[in-house]
């Protein structure tokens, strides 16, 4: 009986409606009563459905308006559009003219493995787009993306989340307020102030796009990531959260946030699991002190958590200051700079070398120098004669830029170039040793010598000078590798 009277249905709905393509036909009912006079609608009941050009809407029940062409649907609403596309919610209102109509009420959609969840959602089939403008859940296999509106082009399979878009999966986190997901090529972009976190690395950009099947993403805009004290900027930053890898490019800038350090750089490349940012060609530090700016440039400098390295060519610069070395460390704490290999410093023409070198800062200054072992300080007094003094180790001290006083510590000796007062002539040198002697400066000078013992000297006269006398031992004159 039930049979029949489905067949009976189907054929006064088609007998009730045209053929035509626009109009919404009745498929199956099993109950199909006259509404009230004057309604203008039937009353579905038990198992409707609904077809109208490719598309199958399934209800418990409904009103169906032959004149207007409309539908509202009642309970257990499902819509089926080319068996890849379904719809499911509470209430159902459709108008066939339009083929436009709006879902309401615990509203689900499912895209292949991707599902929609939301309140209420519009949706056009001319046009092949749905819409939203309530809280709504995206969740496609482990990823979760909400957002307070949206919509959805069928055709083009692209999802567009606006306002307060926040997506999870894995170990990521993203807020923005706009995000435009394309699931057949499953890559997303993110345009605006977008926030990211990923284990301990926070980041920002106006601009990203997010592989999440790789599971990594490239920020284009107004890039930053902060790490620790550090905030990493560059014109463009490539993000792997399964490797924990970053690679930063153009541009790129690193600002330690404890002492207002600057790092700049081509490139740079962050691994999470080794705490550290390599920074790479014309790769360069910056640290503002109290009268100017302290400069190092290197081949390579790593930042770590509360360290700088630097190598190889090291170059470094500063007021009244120029030097180099194969290597430097520099202590992002108290701001002190541990040279290595060999290094060497000029101040104006006079050379300062060791086989180590500690600069020590105080209130934003450099306040000294300490040179161990083998410290070698060399002043030409033309291009054939030296000032010279060496010791166990040597401590210059600064002031305004400047050597203010250098202390030597255990076995110094000196050779200091003898002159006439008036015209100059090389008199003789005065070779001097002492277990240790202080040399104050004025105005770029030697003003005073003095020795913590009484001093043993001798002085040699101009025709007795030798080549090797003239000399102290390991002498090296190394103006050549002065940085221009």
């Amino acid at each position: 009986m039930k049979t029949f009277l489905s067949i009976i249905i189907i054929s006064i709905s088609f007998s009730l409606y045209s053929q035509t393509k626009s109009n919404i036909k009745l498929l199956k009912s099993n109950e199909l009563i006259l509404g009230p006079a004057d309604s203008n609608y039937w009353v579905c009941k038990g198992n409707v459905v609904f077809k109208h050009n490719n598309t199958i809407m399934e209800c418990d029940s409904s009103y169906h308006y032959k004149n207007s062409n409309k539908i509202i649907a009642f309970s257990n609403i499902k819509i089926e559009k080319e068996k890849s596309l379904k719809v499911y919610g509470n209430k159902l209102i459709y108008y066939g003219n339009k083929n436009s109509g709006e879902i309401i009420d615990s509203v689900v959609l499912y895209r292949g493995e991707t599902k929609l969840k939301t309140n209420k959602i519009k949706f056009n089939l001319d046009s092949n787009i749905i819409y939203y403008k309530e809280k709504t859940k995206i969740i496609d296999n482990k990823l979760e993306i909400e957002s307070n509106k949206g919509w959805y082009e069928i055709d083009k399979k692209i999802f567009y989340f606006r306002e307060e878009v926040v997506l999870n999966y894995k170990k990521v986190n993203i807020i923005s307020d706009t995000l435009n997901y394309f699931l057949k090529e499953k890559i997303m972009t993110f345009h605006g102030p977008t926030k990211i976190s990923n284990l301990n690395l926070e980041m920002f950009s106006d601009k990203l796009t997010y592989d999440p099947e790789k599971n990594h993403m490239v920020l284009k805009k107004n890039n930053i990531i902060f790490k620790n004290q550090y905030q990493i900027r560059a014109d463009s930053i490539f993000n792997n959260i399964n490797t924990n890898f970053s690679k930063a490019f153009h541009n790129v800038s690193i600002h330690d946030t404890t002492n207002k350090s600057m790092i700049l750089g081509d490139t740079a490349e962050h691994y999470n699991s080794f705490n550290s940012i390599i920074v790479k060609s014309n790769s360069m530090i910056k640290s503002p002190q109290k009268t100017d700016t302290l400069q190092i440039k290197a081949d390579n400098i790593i930042v770590e958590e509360n360290c700088i390295l630097a190598f190889p060519n090291v170059i470094i610069y500063k007021k009244e200051m120029i030097g180099r070395c194969d290597s430097l460390s520099y202590k992002t704490i108290d701001s002190n700079i541990e040279l290595f290999k060999k290094p060497i410093l000029w101040f104006n023409d006079m050379q300062i070398s060791a086989d180590s070198m500690i600069m020590y800062t105080k209130n934003n200054d450099l306040e000294k120098i300490l040179l161990f072992p083998n410290p070698f300080i060399i002043k030409p007094t033309d291009s054939e004669f030296f000032n010279q003094i060496i010791g166990k180790e040597i401590i210059a001290y600064m002031k305004n830029n400047k050597i203010d006083l250098i202390s030597i510590l255990g076995n110094s000796k000196s050779i200091y170039v003898l002159r006439e007062e008036e015209n100059k002539e090389i008199i003789g040198i005065n070779i001097t040793e002492s277990y240790g002697m202080r040399l104050n400066f004025k105005e770029k000078r030697i003003n005073k010598i003095t020795y913590t013992n009484e001093p043993i000297s001798k002085t040699i006269p101009k025709k007795d000078i030798t080549e090797k006398n003239k000399k102290l031992e390991n002498f090296s004159w190394r103006i050549n590798e002065k940085p221009k």
